[in-house]
């Protein structure tokens, strides 16, 4: 009876098919029309105009005044991303002579850019750049441990793309021939393509010229206003270090000459460690741990005796590479390009100066420390050329490696730091300097289960999913306080004098309604305090033992306590500062750079203490004076010392 009953169901789903498919066949017969060159061109632009509209849905879902308000306040944005979409289905057709395949092509490519931004937003509240395809290895290695889920807006910019295409299939005939014609259009897309990419699209300043409704500072909000191709296309350049405006060799010269180095015997040890998405949470409003669950003791405690502050770095929820760029160099990326790209695969691509590179010309043993992929961002390359002599990673760790959170666990990189230290100590009489970046807290942190004990109290509304991913991400930095309780018990067991530099790469990544809703920290952008605490992360410096005993002899200031927000690059001038030892003059000129601006980040600055967007006139040439010095640190360097 049950072989009939699906005989039967089998036989009718059969019979629909084949019905729906003479249906089409029938409709495309009679619908079907043959489209001369003129037509389509005709059909080509409205396919564009269907491009427009997954975008803006993309960008904005079911929100027609988010459609419209931006057009109605700058008509030239619709024909601004109308022009890229029309030019390349024009070159298309003219090559295939088949509208279809030409929208074929063009919407495939959308979709997955839309797709891609879509996410990068979700995950990162940043908007896809033509950068990121360089780092398409490192984005697909973390993103395997992401589980993503498809909006309904997703879907339906999908669903709308696959209807047009079955629509032109079904509707559109081209006509055979007219090869002048499309010759033409071959030809004539060429150059529309190429001149007004370079001569409207490469222009920056016409962009930022543009009104738009959201703040100056959420490149998100941006986007949405002025279009998603626009925005990406006018993001596309040769990625480049170029000289800053009126750079010379005299005029950079004519800056640090009113420095002289200053040398000093005093030649103490250095542990820097920048530890993965290590943010003080305790500063978020709504929570509350339970009773003995914080997080953070041995963290409090060291800063009783540190100097301590916190510090604007480039990313959220990623941008690791930026942040140990701006700490090992003292340079400003934002300076040099605005979307931030992996600086040690387009700037390091030879010697330049950076803290190792000081410290070895001073006699130094130079070491970086990495428990992940040495290929990852490129580092196995880029810190030989900033001057370490040696360079661990996951793959010179003794297999199996305990992980936690998908990553090698802090307990071995705390173990890698210290053994690595006695082995220094035991072989070697020069001075050392280690830099680590931790990789235990990389996210996505578990949102199906908690790895220990609940440690915080869960805020009405908020779902498992949410409480365990904090929860988990709490965990996380109870380890990483762990690990800076066992390097400062270890260095201040040693009789040489030793300094810890400990911070934050960049927040971690939640949801911006765990943040803004259930944790209290607002980092919508929408603010100038918001846009602050979005960037801002954890920093400290402090003394071992036996540095205390020898400043102490010897009549040093120990400059404890909290310090002013600064910027990344200045940490390095801070810890140089910091142990009164020898002080090259690019570190003086940082710290009087700092004592003006003390934050340059990518849409403001802090001048004088107070958030800008805007620099005075001495604020702007004290900028272009650090705009040469660091050019040439980064490029000039290895032709002065033949490295």
């Amino acid at each position: 009876m049950a072989k009939i009953c699906f005989k039967n169901i089998w036989q009718k789903f059969r019979e629909f098919i084949k019905k729906s498919i003479t249906s089409i066949q029938e409709f495309s017969n009679k619908k079907k029309f043959e489209s001369d060159f003129k037509k389509s061109v005709g059909v080509i632009a409205i396919l564009s105009l269907v491009c427009i509209v997954m975008q803006m849905i993309a960008q904005n879902g079911i929100n027609i005044l988010g459609y419209l308000s931006p057009i109605i306040r700058s008509p030239i944005l619709l024909v601004l991303n109308f022009i890229p979409y029309f030019l390349v289905m024009l070159f298309l057709y003219a090559i295939f002579n088949r509208v279809w395949i030409s929208f074929l092509i063009t919407d495939l490519i959308l979709t997955i850019a839309l797709f891609v931004n879509h996410y990068k937003v979700v995950l990162r509240s940043e908007t896809f750049k033509f950068t990121d395809i360089i780092l398409v290895q490192e984005a697909l290695n973390i993103t395997q441990n992401y589980s993503f889920s498809l909006s309904f807006k997703m879907l339906l910019v999908a669903l709308i793309g696959i209807v047009a295409l079955v629509m032109t299939i079904l509707i559109v005939k081209n006509k055979k021939g007219e090869y002048l014609k499309r010759f033409i259009a071959f030809t004539l897309s060429i150059v529309l393509m190429v001149t007004s990419f370079l001569g409207i699209y490469l222009n920056k300043q016409f962009y930022d010229s543009i009104p738009i409704l959201a703040g100056d500072f959420n490149e998100v909000e941006i986007m949405s206003h002025k279009g998603f191709i626009y925005s990406f296309l006018t993001g596309i350049k040769r990625i480049e270090y170029k000289k800053p405006e009126g750079y010379t060799e005299e005029k950079q010269k004519n800056i640090m000459s009113k420095y002289e180095d200053v040398s000093s015997d005093y030649k103490p040890d250095i542990i820097a460690v920048m530890s993965e998405s290590f943010f003080d949470i305790e500063q978020c409003e709504k929570i509350e741990f339970y009773p003995g669950m914080e997080p953070f003791d041995n963290f409090k405690k060291l800063k009783e005796e540190a100097m301590w502050g916190d510090m604007i770095v480039a990313g959220f929820g990623g941008g690791t590479v930026a942040t140990e760029f701006e700490f090992l160099t003292g340079t400003n990326l934002s300076l040099i390009d605005g979307s931030l790209p992996n600086a040690y695969d387009t700037f390091i691509k030879k010697s330049v100066y950076s803290l190792p590179q000081v410290l070895k010309s001073q006699g130094y043993d130079t070491l970086a420390i990495h428990p992940g992929n040495k290929w990852f961002y490129n580092r196995e390359s880029a810190y030989a050329k900033l001057g370490f002599d040696d360079f661990i990673s996951i793959e010179d760790i003794k297999k199996p490696v305990e992980q936690v959170n998908y990553y090698t666990a802090d307990s071995v990189t705390s173990k890698l730091i210290i053994d690595n230290y006695k082995n220094h100590i035991e072989n070697s009489k020069n001075p050392y300097f280690s830099f680590t970046v931790t990789i235990q807290n990389h996210g996505p942190y578990d949102p199906n289960k908690t790895y220990e004990d609940k440690r915080y109290v869960r805020p009405d509304g908020m779902s498992n999913e949410f409480y365990n991913s904090v929860n988990n991400y709490v965990e996380g930095m109870q380890d990483s306080d762990e690990f800076i309780g066992d390097i400062m018990e270890y260095i201040n067991s040693v009789d040489r004098p030793t300094y810890f530099v400990f911070f934050g790469d960049h927040l971690p990544y939640f949801d911006n309604q765990i943040y803004n809703e259930y944790l209290g920290y607002d980092v919508s952008c929408s603010t100038e305090e918001s846009l602050i605490k979005k960037y801002k992360v954890p920093y400290l410096i402090c003394a071992n033992d036996a540095a205390k005993k020898h400043m102490k002899e010897n009549g040093m200031e120990l400059k404890n306590g909290e310090q002013p927000l600064i910027s990344a690059n200045f940490l390095s001038a801070k810890l140089v500062d910091y142990m009164g030892a020898s002080v090259p003059k690019f570190y003086q000129f940082l710290n009087d750079v700092s004592k003006k601006i003390n934050v340059i980040a990518p849409t403001y600055y802090f001048e004088d203490g107070k958030f800008t967007s805007q620099l005075s006139e001495e604020g702007k040439k004290l900028l272009n004076d650090y705009e040469m010095i660091q050019y040439k640190n980064i490029n000039e360097y290895k032709k002065e010392n033949g490295k």
